[in-house]
């Protein structure tokens, strides 16, 4: 008897390899339609039944949206006070860009906290990075809540009248 791979498997592995390399040459004409100025990063995602590469934000893809509340330390307020806060704002958005995400706005506060931050990223790993890095940065300090739409908060309540809740003691 002649040994090999069954038919099935024979079958199944031209199958992946066919998916593969469909998916390759959609990645190598997306990078080849791309603007030298669009961004270089690729974002892959599964959007209403079908697998998607491409550069974010595209039409069929909102990213979730963050809330900055920040205040500056002392070497923080020194570091700004020698440069221009404009320099500040673009700074920032620099940096939530390296995460893959969008500046939305930027502003600065007196209060309880010395500013505010809105920006888009694609996911919770990427917003906690970016507040691991400003964090230890020992420049500011600041802590970073999840947005919601009124559309999410919505399916939050349907979902939760499927949950069971026990209260301790009962």
């Amino acid at each position: 008897m002649k040994q090999g791979r069954s038919p099935v498997l024979h079958s199944l592995g031209d199958a992946i390899a066919t998916v593969l390399v469909d998916a390759a040459m959609a990645v190598t004409a997306l990078d080849a339609a791309l603007e030298p100025n669009d961004t270089n990063q690729r974002y892959c995602a599964w959007i209403n039944d079908g697998f998607w590469c491409g550069p974010l934000p595209f039409k069929d893809c909102v990213m979730p949206k963050y809330l900055v509340e920040g205040r500056y330390t002392s070497d923080g307020l020194k570091g700004l006070a020698r440069e221009a806060s404009s320099r500040r704002r673009v700074d920032i958005a620099k940096t939530i860009e390296s995460a893959g995400g969008k500046l939305e706005v930027f502003y600065f506060a007196f209060g309880d906290a010395d500013f505010y931050i809105i920006f888009d990223v694609p996911d919770n790993i990427s917003a906690a990075a970016l507040s691991v890095v400003a964090n230890q940065s020992r420049f500011v300090t600041s802590k970073i809540i999840v947005l919601m739409t009124a559309d999410e908060m919505d399916q939050a309540i349907k979902k939760s009248m499927t949950i069971e809740f026990l209260p301790p003691g009962h």
